[in-house]
């Protein structure tokens, strides 16, 4: 599901475990929102797949600004969300009865983690 925010309430409405985050689409609350959870945070756009304007392990205000101007290159809404230790992992469902999940593995290319 490309649109993340409706992803996380879908898993949560079936008790399903979620990062606890909301959607923003103004820069000062999502701050204020960050700040409250406490770090580390990941920020996302609201949707898009493969990982793409996605920041993780941020652990001050100023990563956080820069990783919400990242998300918002890609879309206004984004997401701020408390990071879960672990892996990435790409799911892809077709119809009712088939289920794709591969894991996604962090690259070094010119000195940044892709």
């Amino acid at each position: 599901m490309d649109h993340k925010y409706n992803c996380k309430k879908l898993l949560q409405e079936n008790n399903l475990p979620t990062a606890h985050g909301q959607l923003f689409t103004n820069t000062a609350k999502a701050l204020k929102f960050g700040n409250k959870i406490g770090f580390p945070l990941v920020v996302k756009p609201y949707n898009g797949s493969l990982s793409h304007h996605v920041t993780c392990q941020i652990i001050s205000e100023k990563e956080l600004l820069n990783a919400i101007k990242i998300a918002k290159q890609y879309t206004p809404a984004f997401i701020v969300e408390k990071h879960i230790n672990g892996g990435l992992f790409r799911a892809s469902v077709v119809g009712k009865s088939h289920l794709f999940v591969c894991q996604k593995i962090k690259q070094i290319l010119w000195g940044m983690v892709i």
